[in-house]
């Protein structure tokens, strides 16, 4: 399934496409040789913050970034928009990124900024959406949590991921230390 399939069969409402999107897409990493993992972030953000695509964009520059790091950002009430070209190197798990792709779900810490699964019913139906239509176009990629990578000491994404994508019937990985 290319990009253009993908974001036909995404529910129009999900999909919330932006300038900054279009110009976020046109300045890419280059592309990824394999997918061996989608992996689920948190933003750590509380759960009233705004966070948009363009807000990450913009954070992650300020760390010297290309760009967003992630490939997508589920908004709180369940709208998708791009960071990274589905097909480009990311940004979002050291010594991962070449074969890995990024979503990030808005939220993830309380008000004390302290880890917290807070991520609303419309951002996980979106994510169970995007990641069966991402198992399409990488068919091979199993799905893990930023925390289920080696060296990685923090709770991102808040949640077990690989325990959620069972219950959903995607295969989860255990990323091995491998990289």
């Amino acid at each position: 399934m290319n990009r253009r399939a993908f974001l036909a069969a995404l529910p129009a409402a999900a999909l919330a496409p932006t300038t900054t999107n279009s110009t976020m897409l046109k300045k890419q990493a280059p592309k990824r040789d394999r997918t061996d993992y989608i992996v689920v972030h948190a933003t750590a953000t509380a759960p009233g913050a705004h966070v948009t695509a363009e807000k990450v964009d913009r954070w992650h520059r300020q760390r010297g970034w290309l760009g967003m790091g992630y490939h997508l950002l589920i908004r709180r009430g369940g709208r998708i928009e791009w960071g990274r070209h589905p097909d480009a190197v990311g940004a979002h798990v050291r010594h991962w990124n070449d074969r890995t792709l990024g979503i990030a779900l808005a939220g993830g810490v309380d008000s004390d900024d302290e880890p917290a699964n807070n991520f609303t019913d419309n951002q996980l139906r979106s994510l169970k959406q995007t990641i069966a239509l991402l198992r399409k176009m990488y068919p091979n990629a199993a799905v893990a949590g930023h925390n289920d990578f080696p060296d990685v000491n923090k709770a991102c994404p808040c949640f077990d991921a690989r325990a959620w994508a069972v219950e959903k019937g995607f295969p989860a990985g255990y990323p091995l230390a491998e990289a």
